[in-house]
């Protein structure tokens, strides 16, 4: 799993770390490029509580409604919560750029490879 990732991320210079992590924040597999300021365990583990939270309002108000995509734009990064299988997800940092749409659809391209994966 962890070279299917390490692939993708080589897809774009834009795709810093990318973790598949699964409901309870534990990392499944993960990759990050070097010289990273920041640990994507880390992070994946602490943003999915909450992520998972926030899918269950929308849930809670539209029955209908389910997570595909959670995009966050923070300083430098722009992350990204993507609903994998068996409760699993991907979380993506991408370098925050104004073309950051190409690294966004290079990562949801691959959504199903990572899926087949799983």
């Amino acid at each position: 799993m962890k070279e299917v990732l390490k692939n993708l991320a080589e897809e774009s210079k834009e795709i810093k770390a990318l973790a598949i992590v699964d409901e309870e924040g534990l990392i499944i597999a993960e990759y990050s490029k070097p010289n990273l300021n920041f640990d994507i365990e880390e992070m994946a583990s602490l943003i999915i509580t909450p992520a998972l939270r926030l899918s269950e309002a929308f849930t809670d108000v539209n029955k209908e409604e389910n997570l595909e995509e959670m995009v966050a734009f923070l300083t430098d990064n722009i992350v990204i919560l993507y609903k994998l299988a068996y409760e699993t997800y991907l979380v993506a940092v991408l370098e925050k750029t104004p073309l950051y749409g190409k690294a966004r659809f290079i990562v949801k391209k691959n959504l199903v490879t990572l899926r087949e994966t799983l």
